[in-house]
């Protein structure tokens, strides 16, 4: 069953001069999410930067301590193999 409807208030129709205030409002809230949406889509963006740079710098030290590890065990197979020579 449908209720009746509120006729204490006047509707806005596409006529009245209230109309057009609510298409305003409507394009300003729409427009501020737009802006808000671009806002945090560059803190994400900057952010990521952030993680790029930190990825290089623990990538670089890995690499550094790979390379001396890789010295050790030149050094160790060297004497190992001088040992063996003997």
């Amino acid at each position: 069953m449908r209720r009746p409807r509120d006729t204490s208030r006047p509707r806005a129709t596409v006529t009245s001069p209230n109309w057009g205030v609510k298409v305003d409002a409507n394009r300003s809230a729409i427009n501020a999410l737009g802006v808000q949406t671009a806002e945090r889509f560059d803190q994400v963006d900057r952010q990521f930067e952030q993680v790029d740079r930190n990825f290089a710098e623990i990538r670089g030290r890995l690499d550094q301590t790979a390379a001396g590890q890789q010295q050790i065990a030149d050094m160790l197979t060297t004497l190992i193999e001088r040992q063996d020579g003997q």
